[in-house]
This record gives C-alpha cells, structure tokens and sequence, in this order.
C-alpha cells in the first residue's frame, strides 16, 4: 500500500484470498455471503468494521475477517468478541500465508 490507499495487486490479492476462504467454508456445508465493500472511494468496507464474510449454517452463525500474509490487530476482535459473543456465534480471523494456507484466530470461544 502506497499512502494508505490499497493498489489493484493488492486488492487482486486479497481477493483471491478471500475466493479460497469461500470455496473452502462452502465446501465445509456453509452458505457465504460477501459483506465487504471494495472500492477506492468507500469509508466503511468491512460489517462492524471488523469482517468481510457473513457465513451461515443452521444454528450456526460465524463473522470472519480475512487477510493475506498478516493477520489484523486482535484486539478489536477480541473486544468486539468479549461484548457480543453468543452460543453458536463465530468470531474468527483467516490469514492466508502464501505457501502456507490458512493460520485461523478464534475470538470469545473458550479453548
């Protein structure tokens, strides 16, 4: 990223990142929807400012953030977490690593 703006390779990436996340949490039986708005003049990208993907299963509702090579600061995670966990609500962060795969935080979930 050049002066806070997100150039086209960047946003390509991500969005590539975020196609594998899809593919693999329909795969696991979840109904995915994209929340995130990509754009050079949008303020407000991400739901609650925080994830990009709404993901549903029946009785089962996950928020996931994803990025690629570096993971988002968890503290907003955790906090947003800590303040509106509920059983069977999901807050989790996927970094793709490349050559790695997928590194996932869970957030307000006791390990």
């Amino acid at each position: 990223m050049r002066g806070g703006l997100v150039t086209s390779a960047a946003r390509v990436k991500g969005n590539k990142s975020r196609l594998k996340a899809i593919r693999e949490l329909e795969a696991d039986g979840w109904l995915v929807d994209v929340v995130e708005k990509t754009s050079r003049w949008c303020k407000v990208k991400d739901c609650f400012a925080l994830f990009d993907l709404l993901c549903l299963k029946p009785g089962q509702v996950m928020l996931l953030q994803i990025s690629t090579n570096r993971p988002h600061t968890h503290w907003q995670l955790e906090e947003f977490a800590k303040k509106y966990k509920a059983e069977n609500i999901y807050f989790t962060q996927w970094v793709w690593i490349d050559r790695e795969g997928f590194k996932k935080f869970n957030y307000g979930v006791k390990e």
